[in-house]
C-alpha cells in the first residue's frame, strides 16, 4: 500500500498543533520543566507548518530558502528546549548547551547550503539524528529524583526516529535521487 509522504507530513503537522494549543489548556499552572517542554511543543509546531508552507512556493526562491531555514530552526529548537525540559524533570541542572549549539549550526549551514539539495537534507538530518541521539541520553541517564518509567518510552520512541533521520540524511546526502523518491512516496 504507498504513502503519501505529504499526506503523513500534514497529519504530523495537525497533531503537533493539537498537542501546542491543548497542552497549556490542560496543564494549568505548571513548572519550568514542563513550560519549557510546551514551548518545545510549539516550536516543532511550528517548524513543520513553515516547511509544509515552503511546499507552496517556487522551489529554489529566496522564499523557499527563508521558511525551510526558519523551519528547521523551529524543530531544532524545539529538540534543545526538549533536552532542558527533560534534565530538569529528571532533578538535574537544565544544561542544553550542544543541543542548543547544533540547533544554531543546523540552522546556519542549512541556510547557507541550502542551494545543493543533497547537502541540505545530509546536514539537516544527520545534526537533528544527533540532537535526538542527545535527547535520548539525557533521559537514558539515571535521574536524580523519581520519575516513573515514561522516560523510556520517549527512549525507544526517540531512537526509532533518530535512525530513520540518520537514514534519510544518508539517502539525502550519498543518493539524493533516492532520497526524493524516499520524499515522495514511501512504499
Amino acid at each position: 500500500m504507498p504513502t503519501d509522504v505529504a499526506s503523513l507530513l500534514f497529519a504530523l503537522t495537525v497533531s503537533m498543533l493539537t498537542m501546542a494549543v491543548a497542552l497549556p489548556s490542560v496543564m494549568g499552572q505548571v513548572n519550568m520543566a514542563a513550560r519549557r517542554a510546551q514551548l518545545g511543543i510549539f516550536l516543532q509546531a511550528a517548524g513543520w507548518v513553515l516547511l509544509l508552507i515552503s511546499g507552496l512556493v517556487e522551489a529554489g526562491s529566496w522564499t523557499d530558502r527563508a521558511l525551510s531555514t526558519l523551519s528547521m530552526a523551529g524543530i531544532a529548537g524545539g529538540l534543545a528546549l526538549n533536552a532542558t525540559a527533560f534534565d530538569l524533570w529528571c532533578g538535574r541542572t537544565a544544561l542544553a548547551r550542544a543541543p542548543t549549539i547544533i540547533a544554531v549550526v543546523l540552522t546556519l549551514g542549512y541556510g547557507i547550503g541550502f542551494s545543493s539539495y543533497a547537502f541540505r537534507v545530509g546536514w539537516a538530518n544527520g545534526l537533528l539524528a544527533l540532537q535526538m541521539a542527545m535527547v535520548a541520553a539525557t533521559l537514558w541517564r539515571e535521574p536524580l529524583v523519581p520519575v516513573g518509567r515514561w522516560r523510556w518510552l520517549l527512549v525507544v520512541a526517540l531512537v526509532a526516529q533518530m535512525v530513520v533521520t540518520a537514514w534519510r540524511g544518508v539517502l539525502g546526502r550519498f543518493l539524493p535521487i533516492s532520497s526524493r523518491l524516499f520524499s515522495r512516496r514511501i512504499r
